[in-house]
């Protein structure tokens, strides 16, 4: 599993040309979001198949984007003693 980072441009449709052109390459993205700055949106999504998001991503000049290994355990909701930080679990 992959996390890919992709800086989209604040207007409309930016987050659609994404998962677009992914989706178009057989990339599914199995989970993640998008969170949004006053100048750009900020996307990070897990992906099986890493380096074909990330030749997608650069051949589709959608500018800012990583592709780095995802980590090997799963969060869950709930926080440690008020911290505001995930529990973490070692994943399956």
């Amino acid at each position: 599993m992959y996390d890919i980072h992709v800086i989209l441009s604040n207007s409309p449709g930016s987050l659609g040309a994404m998962g677009m052109a992914l989706g178009n390459n057989g990339v599914g993205l199995e989970g993640g979001g998008v969170f949004t700055t006053p100048d750009a949106g900020h996307a990070h999504f897990l992906v099986e198949d890493g380096e074909t998001a990330r030749r997608v991503l650069t051949g589709g000049r959608l500018y800012g984007q990583q592709c780095m290994p995802s980590s090997d355990t799963k969060v869950t909701s709930g926080t440690t003693r008020g911290t505001g930080r995930h529990r973490r679990h070692p994943g399956p």
